[in-house]
């Protein structure tokens, strides 16, 4: 019983990464078509020119506010630490 149920298990998990693998072929696939499709116009290469600055802008902006946030961190639990001492 507990073999059959392993095995079924497993049958089910391969044919569930299998569709899984699919869809995400489809999808890198739609992406570069649409991609392929923007750039044949001089309008699409600027939108495409213009949203990946922005997705460089919007990366550095998050990585900006990790510093910041970790900044906070450690200046906070040096004056905690700090008042502990004295």
């Amino acid at each position: 019983m507990q073999i059959e149920l392993l095995v079924v298990l497993v049958a089910v998990a391969v044919l569930l990464g299998l569709a899984v693998g699919v869809m995400a072929r489809k999808i890198m696939q739609q992406r570069r078509l649409a991609r392929e499709a923007e750039q044949a116009t001089l309008r699409g290469r600027v939108k495409a020119g213009v949203r990946k600055g922005a997705e460089r802008v919007a990366r550095e902006s998050a990585k900006a506010s990790r510093k910041s946030a970790w900044w906070m961190i450690r200046r906070r639990f040096r004056r905690d630490r700090k008042d502990g001492d004295e």
